[in-house]
């Protein structure tokens, strides 16, 4: 009887923690879920959808000043070829998850050299309008053969009024829109 008691109390004790582990998987799964629905919205360049995943909306807030063009286009352009695998997601004693991920997309800064480089060939020509300045952008982000980046990034994932979403700090942000951010920087420093 009590060796019978002694396997009841252990089957207890494991029950215990596996229904505690599993509360803090739960909380995984969900931020580990925004995370693949932000990286889906900005695949199809939803940013309404990107600005309800994300804790900052702008920090991908399109331009509304029509100066840029198409912002679907160039919103698939950008975000198009992105990827992302979470290699790891850990609830934090604050109740977020700090998210791991290998991001994957097109390298801005070589497009972004191209770019500048045809733009540069089609000035002597009176060719260079703000058209063909788009389109070529365009041509080279969806170019097949154009050079990827790749960075590991961790990042916050919150609970904010029942739904998860994604803190988009610098180094995400960067990450995603393959070095946008980091490419204008330096430009900027030069």
């Amino acid at each position: 009887m009590k060796k019978l008691s002694a396997l009841f109390a252990a089957l207890l004790a494991v029950c215990a923690l596996l229904s505690l582990s599993a509360c803090g998987g739960g909380d995984v799964k969900k931020a580990e879920k925004a995370v693949d629905d932000v990286i889906a919205a900005l695949k199809s360049a939803d940013m309404d959808a990107v600005s309800a995943l994300v804790t900052d909306a702008a920090a991908f807030k399109e331009d509304d000043t029509g100066i840029i063009g198409d912002q679907a286009e160039l919103g698939k352009g950008i975000y198009g070829r992105l990827s992302c695998d979470v290699t790891s997601a850990e609830k934090q004693k604050d109740g977020s998850v700090t998210v791991t991920a290998d991001i994957s997309n097109v390298d801005m800064k070589k497009v972004f050299d191209k770019w500048i480089k045809s733009l540069a060939a089609a000035m002597p020509s009176g060719d260079g309008s703000a058209e063909l300045g788009l389109t070529s952008l365009l041509d080279l982000m969806n170019a097949e053969d154009a050079e990827m980046a790749d960075k590991t990034v961790e990042f916050s994932v919150v609970e904010q009024d029942g739904e998860w979403k994604v803190v988009p700090d610098a180094d995400f942000v960067d990450a995603v829109s393959g070095g946008i951010l980091s490419t204008l920087g330096s430009a900027a420093q030069d």
